[in-house]
């Protein structure tokens, strides 16, 4: 009983395109990934893009990059 409330109470977590992106084999249908799964490949996707990578957002992403080989003080 307890996996299911837990299940109730992360239902507002939502879900999403599982990442990387793939599908099953035997439907062929796309991978989903929910609650706190989901949100931890969307911080991945953000933290792992550089700003102006995407064509149409080029605001989109984190620009952790830059900061990879700099002087930590």
């Amino acid at each position: 009983m307890d996996k299911l409330e837990n299940k109730i109470e992360n239902v507002f977590l939502g879900s999403g395109w599982a990442f990387p992106v793939s599908f099953s084999v035997g439907n062929l249908q796309l991978n989903i990934s929910s609650n706190e799964t989901n949100i931890k490949e969307s911080i991945n996707v953000i933290l792992n893009i550089r700003k102006g990578e995407r064509t149409l957002e080029a605001d989109f992403g984190s620009g952790l990059q830059q900061l990879m080989n700099r002087k930590i003080d």
